[in-house]
């Protein structure tokens, strides 16, 4: 009896072990936003538009990329600026050094992370997420300016 208890005991502390490490293993969606960026901006200044890159969909949902590549066919992104970025021009140098990810929020089946670019005129950008067979995937982006 005692031998039958003492192994479920250590079965069950194996089992939490077990998931406590594939939890900790977990990319956060905070980790995942960083490292979005530092791909996008390294794609960027490589002379190439990061949206047309097929690694794109490493970190953005196929439907989310689908509407920008149809958008930038048609040579009309919204406002005419980055639609991960939401300016017109900016220094990846700069931006990639000061990027500040902010702690996430679930909202409604997303998770919405605000990030914060640049050190003089600093934009601030709202990235919905959501996991895609079990990754992180870019569903939107949003910029935080006020509505008119």
């Amino acid at each position: 009896m005692l031998r039958r208890i003492g192994t479920r005991i250590a079965l069950a502390l194996l089992c939490s072990l077990w998931f406590a490490q594939v939890s900790a293993a977990e990319q956060s969606a905070e980790q995942f936003v960083r490292e979005f960026y530092a791909w996008y901006f390294k794609a960027d200044t490589e002379k190439a538009v990061p949206e047309q890159s097929p690694d794109i969909y490493r970190y953005v949902a196929r439907g989310t990329v689908d509407r920008l590549r149809s958008d930038l066919q048609r040579g009309a992104l919204p406002k005419d600026e980055g639609y991960f970025t939401k300016v017109q021009d900016y220094s990846g140098a700069e931006w990639g050094a000061s990027i500040a990810v902010h702690q996430a929020t679930a909202l409604s089946g997303a998770v919405l992370v605000p990030v914060t670019f640049g050190t003089k005129n600093k934009i601030d950008v709202v990235l919905f997420l959501k996991k895609v067979d079990g990754q992180w995937k870019i569903i939107k982006a949003d910029d935080t300016l006020a509505w008119p």
